[in-house]
């Protein structure tokens, strides 16, 4: 059932639903490798795609399954925040709510200024964010 070989016979209706079967099974299995799931059950990406369009029924179930990968995903996301983990609350920030790792700083001049002093106290400032 391989029509990697462009002279290979068009599957019949009962292979498509047996792929495509596989293919949702297969798919979820994997997290949601689309090319590693269409080799591993021998079917080229292409195909997949003319199935998706065709066929409006396995592409709902394709979204849903990736809906569902999207869940997972957010919820151990989630659990590394809870734990503490500073890498994924950065990624979450800069993801959902657009943050920014750069800092506004204004300086008002009077005189003469020491740059030293205030590299040393930018430093001590960026140390207490931590």
């Amino acid at each position: 059932l391989n029509q990697k070989n462009k002279m290979a016979r068009p599957y019949t209706a009962d292979e498509r639903k047996a792929l495509k079967k596989d293919f949702l099974e297969k798919y979820e299995e994997s997290n949601g490798l689309t090319y590693a799931t269409c080799q591993r059950i021998g079917i080229s990406a292409e195909t997949l795609s003319n199935w998706r369009q065709k066929d409006k029924k396995f592409d709902k179930a394709i979204k849903e399954i990736d809906e569902r990968i999207g869940d997972m995903v957010i919820g151990k996301l989630m659990e590394s925040i809870m734990r503490g983990d500073r890498s994924s609350i950065y990624f979450w920030l800069k993801c959902r709510r657009h943050w920014s790792e750069t800092h506004k700083v204004e300086v008002e001049q009077k005189g003469e200024v020491d740059i030293n002093a205030v590299i040393q106290e930018l430093k001590e400032t960026l140390k207490e964010d931590e």
